[in-house]
């Protein structure tokens, strides 16, 4: 199945194509769709965006490329995200963003893991790594950050942050903390 659109705005054109490679009742599940955009002010650039989920596992791929100065798309960043769903109250998830060096090799820029627990009352625990690649490639901590959210009431929760940075592999910055109350939004009820 191949879907097509198209759009003109003030600042350029945008063109867009997705196509389906799934059949009804097919346990996995994928897509790809590729944007572009062309403006008067701006280089033009292509996404080119995939997903493909199978079983627990999903993977999503971002390709964006700019145009280079002969003219052609040339690669500029890579994003993988792949999301598993280790069982019914934890989801692990791998991002990697990619760029290219000044020869075009693809080289990973950033990796962040995080894991997500679904507590019991609906509380939950997100833990996020960041790592950046140092001068000889190897990947280095940079940022650890442990988010909790608790269900206070009925209608209130409270998300507690805790972040802490490093700036190079021995020191670590101060630990930040953040706490934020949200009430939940309640739906006027019909007379």
């Amino acid at each position: 199945m191949l879907l097509a659109s198209a759009a003109y705005s003030c600042s350029g054109l945008t063109l867009s194509a997705q196509t389906s490679d799934s059949q009804s009742g097919d346990p996995t599940k994928s897509w790809t769709a590729t944007t572009e955009s062309q403006s008067d002010n701006v280089n033009s650039k292509r996404t080119i965006e995939s997903h493909t989920q199978s079983g627990n596992r999903t993977l999503d791929m971002q390709s964006v490329q700019r145009r280079g100065s002969d003219g052609h798309f040339e690669p500029y960043q890579d994003i993988e995200k792949e999301t598993v769903q280790v069982d019914a109250a934890t989801v692990r998830t791998i991002t990697r963003t990619f760029g290219r060096d000044a020869d075009g090799v693809k080289t990973l820029v950033e990796l962040i893991e995080e894991e997500k627990h679904i507590l019991p009352g609906a509380d939950s625990k997100v833990v996020r790594a960041t790592s950046d690649p140092d001068a000889n490639g190897n990947l280095q901590l940079i940022q650890r950050r442990i988010e909790e959210t608790k269900r206070t009431s009925k209608d209130v929760e409270e998300t507690v942050r805790y972040t802490a940075a490093w700036c190079s592999q021995d020191a670590a910055s101060v630990a930040a903390s953040a706490r934020q109350k949200r009430r939940k939004e309640r739906l006027p009820t019909a007379l």
